[in-house]
């Protein structure tokens, strides 16, 4: 749904005719919307997070364009960091964290006479089944609130207050996250060249037998043999 409405609006997001400014509010008034219609009830894992930044990170670089390099003179993508800079609004996932707090004080604000509260309320009879469990909706909304400061595990009660409650709400949008996941390592070949590198010896290698390879696996209960054995 959201490639076909970015798609749908392409031209319009890369037309010299308009400015940076409408271009970023059709982003936010058209795209937008149609992306996090019923976030609210959302459990985002973070490849899910990982994939919305992604996305609005590609229209992003259509709305700003390129940019120069000063030292080569190549036109090349923006980083991420320059996109924020450029965009200087909350992104994404604070956009859908500080929707599912709001709908977390209504949902909590509600009596026991609501569907929606009975289901955050209860348990479910039954045993588990094996395997860790996946991550529920309340969790997210406990993540979040830690990392705006709120340790309590009770927030029910916290939701109360209307006053501290949106101040949280607030704090969750206006918090600056991290703009991707964490590097990947490295390809298991250049791992294993590392690792060569690490258990050589510095010194020349005097003796007859060859240097020692880290390649060859060694089966359980059956030694190397002595030529590459260290």
């Amino acid at each position: 749904m959201r490639n076909a409405c970015y798609y749908s609006l392409e031209k319009l997001l890369s037309s010299s005719l308009l400015s940076k400014n409408l271009k970023v509010r059709i982003y936010k008034t058209v795209i937008l919307p149609v992306i996090l219609y019923g976030c609210e009830t959302w459990t985002l894992t973070l490849r899910e997070e990982h994939r919305l930044r992604v996305f609005e990170n590609k229209v992003l670089r259509k709305i700003f364009g390129a940019k120069r390099d000063e030292v080569t003179g190549e036109w090349r993508k923006l980083h991420n960091t320059e996109l924020h800079a450029l965009y200087s609004s909350p992104d994404i996932i604070r956009n859908i964290k500080s929707r599912c707090l709001r709908w977390a004080e209504h949902v909590a604000r509600m009596g026991e006479s609501r569907n929606a509260y009975r289901v955050l309320v209860g348990r479910p009879e039954g045993k588990r089944p094996l395997r860790r469990p996946r991550r529920r909706w309340e969790d997210n909304i406990k993540m979040d609130l830690r990392e705006v400061g709120y340790d309590d595990r009770d927030w029910i009660n916290l939701a109360q207050d209307r006053d501290q409650w949106r101040a949280y709400v607030r704090a969750a949008m206006n918090l600056r996250g991290p703009s991707c996941l964490p590097v990947p390592r490295c390809p298991r070949p250049l791992r294993v060249r590392r690792c060569l590198e690490d258990i050589r010896p510095s010194a020349p290698w005097t003796s007859s037998a060859p240097l020692p390879d880290a390649r060859v696996p060694r089966s359980r209960g059956i030694d190397p043999p002595a030529a590459i054995r260290p």
